[in-house]
């Protein structure tokens, strides 16, 4: 009878040991799972963040480059109204618009020290339209724009479709026109 209630204690402890160990490793084996679970999530965070920062950053790279675009545009829609827009009286309203576009060097060849001249023709400006190749400090802009010329003295008109190339450079942040050639102006 000891021999029976020794061996069923044995039994016992054996089985105690057993449940114990499985309900350690059970309960490791689910702490580990609930590990792994916040893990993935964590990562999954992560990579979310990553994706987000990665189309975050393209986006901004986008804005900057049509930003630095549109000031190229600006500046060359500036230029083609301060050069080519001219009337009688506006010399010097076109001279200081010129100013905040031109390089120095450009500034007096298209604007020498002499303030005012007499105007024979007219001219006026509409539609432009530009066309940015830009690259780094260096840039250049085909344009494309309507002129209509008008003779001073017996007012007549003669309208023409002008293509021009304009050369930049960046100083600072601001694109300044150092040349320019005309391509085309074909009568409209």
């Amino acid at each position: 009878m000891k021999r029976d209630m020794v061996l069923k204690t044995i039994v016992l402890v054996i089985g105690l040991a057993v449940a114990i160990l499985t309900w350690f490793g059970f309960r490791t084996i689910d702490n580990q799972a609930q590990q792994i679970d916040k893990l993935e999530q964590q990562i999954e965070k992560k990579d979310n963040q990553i994706r987000y920062l990665k189309e975050n950053n393209q986006e901004q790279n986008e804005v900057i480059e049509r930003s630095s675009t549109q000031k190229i545009q600006d500046s060359v829609e500036v230029f083609v109204e301060s050069v080519f827009e001219v009337q009688e009286g506006n010399y010097q309203e076109r001279k200081s618009q010129a100013e905040t576009i031109l390089t120095q060097a450009m500034l007096k060849k298209i604007f020498p020290e002499k303030d005012e001249y007499t105007v024979m023709y007219e001219y006026s400006v509409d539609q432009i339209h530009s066309y940015v190749d830009q690259n780094e400090e260096q840039a250049s802009a085909f344009v494309t724009f309507e002129q209509e010329v008008t003779n001073t003295r017996n007012k007549k008109e003669n309208d023409s479709y002008v293509t021009i190339e304009v050369f930049l450079q960046k100083e600072g942040e601001r694109w300044l026109i150092n040349d320019f050639k005309q391509i085309q102006s074909e009568p409209l």
